[in-house]
């Protein structure tokens, strides 16, 4: 199927598809390339692969959630269709650094903010403590489920303590206070499991310690030095978790 082919099978599923949109969907490893296949006389036809009638229409699905390149390569690679493992790896490294970058920023402005009123040792812990805390007094959709009562500053600690662990990846050693407060503060009661055999490290203790391997910068790490197999191997994880396990 040509370039032309492309824009019909867009126009007859009801999106809007154009020949300089195909061109750039191309340029930003979203498309396969077209190959040339032939001839009429002596102008040359250019083809893309079996399959790419398909991935233009899941990619015209996607784009009315997000039009972010990086977010849109990674979801056509989980939908299994031929983009480039080194162009995955660049987007996943660059979602995760963009996350990253935009947290170390909101502790940078609220170390300025808070700079001249909070004369504290360490300005980016007492910063950090401050974006916990609005974070912990957020309402609405996007605010952290309240499973329990709890207090603010309970909710304001069990906040930074994740993001300390899973997000600037922190090495935390917790306390009996930080897993009663995680418990208190993130897990329903009802699945909240007996406390009868204390040898063994409760939940809320592990889910900090993980932070070791699930942080950004652990997982940018991850991102950046995975091998083709690695990513993968991922990649059929993810499918089969997330979307094949009821």
């Amino acid at each position: 199927m040509d370039s032309a082919g492309l824009v019909q099978v867009a126009a007859a599923a009801g999106y809007r598809a154009t020949l300089r949109m195909l061109e750039t969907f191309r340029n930003q490893s979203l498309l396969p390339r077209t190959k040339r296949t032939g001839y009429h006389g002596r102008i040359p036809i250019w083809t893309y692969p079996t399959g790419a009638d398909q991935q233009l229409l899941t990619l015209l699905h996607r784009r009315q959630h997000t039009k972010d390149p990086n977010v849109l390569r990674v979801w056509l690679w989980l939908d299994g269709f031929p983009v480039p493992t080194s162009t995955v790896r660049e987007s996943l490294v660059d979602n995760l650094q963009t996350g990253h970058a935009l947290l170390e920023e909101q502790i940078a402005n609220h170390t300025e903010q808070h700079d001249a009123d909070r004369q504290q040792p360490d300005r980016r812990a007492e910063a950090l403590r401050i974006l916990a805390g609005q974070l912990a007094a957020k309402r609405g959709s996007t605010a952290l489920p309240r499973h329990r009562r709890a207090t603010t500053a309970d909710r304001a600690h069990a906040i930074e303590l994740i993001l300390r662990a899973h997000i600037l990846g922190e090495r935390l050693h917790p306390t009996t206070r930080d897993a009663a407060t995680l418990q208190k503060v993130l897990v329903p009661p009802h699945h909240s499991p007996p406390r009868t055999k204390p040898a063994a490290p409760p939940i809320e203790t592990a889910l900090l310690e993980a932070g070791g391997i699930t942080s950004l910068p652990d997982l940018i790490d991850a991102a950046r030095t995975a091998t083709e197999t690695d990513l993968d191997t991922t990649r059929r994880l993810i499918v089969t978790a997330c979307r094949r396990l009821p």
